[in-house]
């Protein structure tokens, strides 16, 4: 079984993906699986993967089924011990990958960790840090617009990890399932920190995993329709 594998969702985002291909070829972690879930794209995102990277495993969906079900999808195909959630609009740092799996080899008793995804339009500040669950219900972005040089340099418990640029341990998800396909796009990682606690599994943030991230840039940002809805319904 390959030790990582690493899954990208994608959905008409060829001009997001090709970017975030390249920035996984420079890896210092470079023996990992790598997995593009095609959610029906029509701007000739399979046809591209098909034609130059055949060293990708492609999971070409007929349809845009989600967020929530092409990425699991994708963990079906996924043959890793760690399996890794990565938003095709990202740019992981060179050691992200090694970063992730490292913290996760420190601490057994975590199921999962979040990367440090900052933004892609100001690398020096925050998108977010992990997921935060305050007492009444409401999930929120630990961390968000605060300075990155003012975040903290060594691995810290939090709630859960933003799906965006996660790792998980395959036990867990055996364990307690994947995401829940209900959540068509947004909160699916909030459900799935959810039934890790209560399973007793923990999450750590992993400073060193550095991601840029251009924020809901598939979705048309965090304002669109698209987004408001989703996170509205899944709330």
């Amino acid at each position: 079984m390959t030790r990582v594998s690493v899954v990208i969702p994608n959905w008409n985002g060829l001009h997001w993906l090709k970017p975030c291909l390249e920035a996984l070829r420079r890896q210092s972690h470079a023996d990992f699986q790598l997995v593009v879930v095609d959610n029906g794209s029509t701007d000739g995102s399979a046809a591209f993967l098909r034609e130059h990277r055949p060293d990708i495993t492609l999971c070409a969906l007929p349809r845009n089924i989600g967020f929530a079900a092409g990425m699991n999808a994708g963990f079906a195909v996924a043959t890793g011990d760690y399996v890794v959630a990565l938003n095709n609009d990202t740019l992981p740092a060179e050691g992200w990958l090694a970063a992730l799996v490292d913290v996760l080899d420190a601490h057994p008793e975590a199921g999962s960790a979040a990367s440090t995804m900052v933004l892609m339009s100001d690398p020096a500040i925050i998108d977010t840090l992990g997921d935060g669950y305050g007492w009444t219900g409401v999930s929120y972005k630990l961390g968000a617009g605060r300075r990155v040089a003012d975040a903290p340099k060594r691995p810290f418990p939090v709630f859960g990890a933003c799906a965006g640029a996660a790792i998980y341990r395959r036990v867990m998800l055996d364990e307690i399932g994947v995401f829940d396909e209900a959540f068509f796009a947004y909160m699916e990682d909030v459900d799935l920190a959810i039934r890790a606690r209560l399973a007793g599994w923990g999450c750590v943030s992993a400073p060193d995993a550095v991601v840029l991230h251009s924020v809901a840039a598939s979705t048309g940002g965090d304002a669109s329709d698209f987004s408001v809805r989703h996170t509205a319904r899944n709330v």
